[in-house]
């Protein structure tokens, strides 16, 4: 998929269970945050995405909070099926497990964009293979083993065997502490594989599942594909805005300007912005609140200084500003961030 990393495509449940993992650790919320962009008034809201960037500052926190590069095991643990959505609903409802391979294979892209997987049904055994694009190595990582994680569990729970016949193979080299992965995911773990990839048995395969239920399975698959067309036939116009704020000489224009460098009205650009649930000034906030953090983390640049770079009239009004984005005043902000 051919997206921008700052672009908000993930739901808010997977960095959710990050920082609740987080948690039981001892680690706060607001270390777990850190450069991330995100505030715990976010976490609370259900619809909120996060963009790739955001992310992957969430995974790299939660490797150096814990000192564990297989921490994403611990995530992927603790997420429940409902996390999932439609498809969450679609596989807890399905017949076998083929089944709910073959919907992670088809709609996993909804629920991780940036991933990759293909599902290959042979005659002894049906091998599911996984991936992200555009990840750096350890959160890569760390992202893989957590679907690993999640995938066990969700087995688990679909047939109702404590220990399922599943093999787990891992691109990774073989860690230095690998209990880890024998607890969570069972003694059929390979490393240093060409791919990473989940191999499901015929007798596990075909298992019969608990919960099976077809009229809810139906309806649950329509809603995916549902999603599934509508982000695939998006004209992402939210993008296409940013790109021409990004180039332009302006560093905050108008909307006006906007939509004549778009070759369109204003009126054509709210319209289009707001079949993809977003409003012009929220996308110039986004921007402004990216730069102010960056100002207060990363400088010594006073707070009237900033408010000037961002073109705020006054530093009460950013303050104001800073506040309802994040849920902190930039000074509380920057001595967390600090601490």
């Amino acid at each position: 998929m051919n997206m921008r990393s700052d672009v908000p495509v993930i739901a808010i449940n997977y960095p959710v269970s990050i920082i609740r993992s987080l948690e039981h650790h001892g680690i706060t919320g607001v270390d777990c945050l850190k450069n991330t962009g995100l505030a715990e008034t976010d976490l609370r809201i259900l619809d909120k995405l996060v963009s790739m960037d955001q992310a992957i500052a969430l995974v790299q926190n939660s490797i150096k909070l814990t000192g564990k590069r297989d921490f994403g095991l611990n995530v992927g643990e603790g997420l429940c099926i409902n996390s999932h959505g439609a498809l969450g609903m679609a596989m807890l409802s399905c017949r076998t497990l083929d089944e709910v391979f073959k919907l992670l294979s088809e709609f996993m892209v909804l629920l991780f964009p940036y991933s990759k997987s293909t599902y290959t049904k042979g005659i002894r055994s049906s091998c599911f293979d996984f991936g992200f694009i555009d990840f750096a190595k350890y959160e890569n990582k760390f992202i893989v083993e957590m679907v690993f994680s999640c995938i066990y569990s969700t087995i688990k729970l679909l047939t109702g065997v404590e220990f399922p016949d599943v093999r787990f193979d891992f691109s990774s080299k073989i860690p230095e502490e690998d209990e880890s992965h024998y607890d969570l995911l069972g003694n059929e773990i390979f490393f240093e594989k060409k791919t990473c990839r989940v191999v499901l048995p015929e007798n596990t395969r075909d298992m019969q599942l608990r919960f099976y239920e077809p009229v809810t399975l139906r309806v649950a698959v329509d809603q995916c594909k549902t999603s599934l067309k509508r982000i695939r036939n998006r004209e992402k116009m939210e993008i296409k805005v940013n790109e021409a704020i990004n180039i332009m000489s302006i560093p905050f224009p108008d909307i006006e300007a906007v939509s004549s460098r778009l070759n369109m009205c204003s009126r054509t650009l709210r319209r289009k912005l707001k079949l993809e649930g977003v409003t012009f000034q929220e996308i110039l906030d986004e921007k402004r609140k990216k730069i102010a953090i960056k100002y207060l983390t990363e400088t010594n640049m006073s707070i009237t200084q900033i408010s000037t770079e961002l073109y705020f009239s006054d530093s009460s009004y950013f303050s104001r500003a800073f506040k309802r984005w994040t849920g902190m005043l930039p000074k509380v902000y920057r001595l967390s961030v600090v601490a």
